[in-house]
């Protein structure tokens, strides 16, 4: 499994990207994205966001492959801009990450064990670069951490039963 920055690296080098880039000059890295299910890692994902088309571009990397997903809607809060991630934020590995994650969510949550784990790297305005990390339970519950990139601290936390979801 390469890690974030390492296949960042190797979609910028990529001739997909770079001309997909030249066409979109002022479109910026605006979130990463991936799985692990049964302690396994998918591929990245990244996203770009085109200020002009008010659209992200998505490119995956799988090994030595990049492919371009196409331009999707933007995900963000009403009055929010989408705002460029810095991935030089991100000091811990993504592992140490990954096993801080779960040591902290046995703590916390020790009557539910974690199935599916979603990792997001973004920049939001309340926190600024942050991973936002939603794990999905057996027992049905999903648990949202919002943790610092550089020192791996939990800025805040919390479980949500997956039948309140149908309530809204």
């Amino acid at each position: 499994m390469n890690g974030l920055k390492e296949d960042l690296s190797k979609l910028k080098g990529n001739l997909v990207f770079n001309t997909w880039k030249y066409t979109h000059k002022d479109s910026i890295f605006s979130y990463a994205f991936n799985t692990v299910e049964d302690e396994r890692f998918g591929n990245w994902q990244f996203g770009f966001y085109d200020k002009d088309s008010n659209k992200v571009t998505s490119f995956i990397v799988e090994h030595e492959t990049i492919n371009m997903i196409g331009e999707d809607d933007v995900f963000k809060e009403e009055h929010h801009d989408v705002l460029e991630v810095n991935v030089d934020a991100v000091r811990m590995p993504i592992l140490e990450l990954f096993d801080h994650t779960i040591e902290f969510v046995s703590r916390k949550y020790p009557s539910d064990v974690v199935g599916k784990i979603v990792l997001v790297l973004q920049h939001i305005p309340k926190y600024g670069n942050i991973w936002n990390i939603t794990l999905f339970t057996k027992s049905l519950n999903t648990i949202n951490l919002k943790v610092d990139p550089s020192t791996g601290k939990v800025k805040s936390h919390n479980l949500v039963s997956m039948f309140e979801f149908r309530k809204s």
